[in-house]
């Protein structure tokens, strides 16, 4: 792994409400790209911090292996509000996803 993956990596577990504004800055690809690689805990703290829109584009680009570990660790309100602002049909390609005890409670909330 990159040096520079390892540093960003490590800011992000270290200061997620200062890495949200610089994930925003970049292509959602490689924000989630970045998200993807990193702890579940760690990406949902700073999806959480990002501005909406920002954040949604983010979540629809993260591999599929790191997107339900993802959804389980953010709050349902979270996840739902994020959810939000993607399509009908990306919202049901990502909650396809996450396990049934979090897509249940996601689908009756969106």
């Amino acid at each position: 792994m990159e040096t520079e993956h390892l540093f960003a990596q490590a800011f992000l577990a270290a200061h997620p409400e200062d890495a949200a504004p610089l994930l925003e800055r970049l292509p959602p690809q490689e924000a989630a790209a970045l998200l993807g690689d990193t702890p579940p805990q760690v990406a949902a703290a700073a999806l959480r911090r990002m501005a909406p829109f920002s954040g949604a584009e983010c979540l629809a680009n993260i591999a599929a292996e790191s997107l339900g570990p993802i959804l389980s660790t953010l709050p349902l309100d979270a996840a739902a509000g994020l959810l939000r602002r993607l399509d009908r049909s990306t919202q049901e390609q990502l909650l396809v996803q996450a396990t049934p005890e979090v897509a249940a409670p996601l689908h009756l909330l969106l």
